[in-house]
């Protein structure tokens, strides 16, 4: 089924839709999926987490820094975590969450599960995600990011936001 959700995390409006829920009849399991309909069919893994690098990674905030087999990583999108979260769903066993890719030319139709989805990672989503709520409560968008993979402002800051972007009051350099 689809599933509407209106939430609240630490007060902010958490709202969307999750675009299908699974829920085996004989074992009570679940799973979460997000359809994409992009070409590449890219893994969930690969949308929400990076492997730290030193240089590229030192401006992430601690809330959104994380370990998977004693390696460090960094939340890039916490959208199958937040799912879980809303449908108050996080302390499953035998919750799995991922995409239904349905790219254009059809190779890699199909589903494809993160993993791990354990209680480590559950619980690094949501304190990255309220890391993130407490950080827009309190206005807080500084340093900008570095390397974005899309900026619609581009030609607006000519390829250099931290130079054409103010530094906040108060916000030593």
């Amino acid at each position: 089924c689809e599933k509407e959700i209106d939430e609240k995390l630490d007060g902010l409006p958490i709202i969307g839709w999750i675009d299908r829920i699974e829920r085996n009849r004989k074992t009570g399991a679940m799973r979460v999926l997000d359809y994409k309909t992009s070409n590449k069919g890219d893994g969930p893994a690969k949308t929400h987490w990076q492997t730290f690098k030193a240089g590229r990674d030192d401006a992430v905030p601690a809330y959104a820094q994380f370990e998977i087999a004693d390696k460090p990583h960094v939340w890039r999108d916490l959208q199958l975590f937040i799912y879980a979260w809303a449908l108050g769903e996080m302390d499953r066993d035998d919750l799995e969450l991922g995409y239904f890719n349905l790219p254009t030319v059809g190779a890699d139709a199909g589903v494809k599960l993160i993993t791990p989805v354990d209680r480590e990672v559950l619980g690094a989503a949501m304190a990255c995600a309220r890391g993130v709520v407490a950080d827009v409560g309190a206005g807080r968008f500084w340093p900008p990011a570095t390397n974005l993979k899309y900026d619609d402002y581009e030609g607006v800051l000519f390829s250099q936001p931290e130079m054409c972007a103010h530094e906040p009051k108060g916000v030593a350099a």
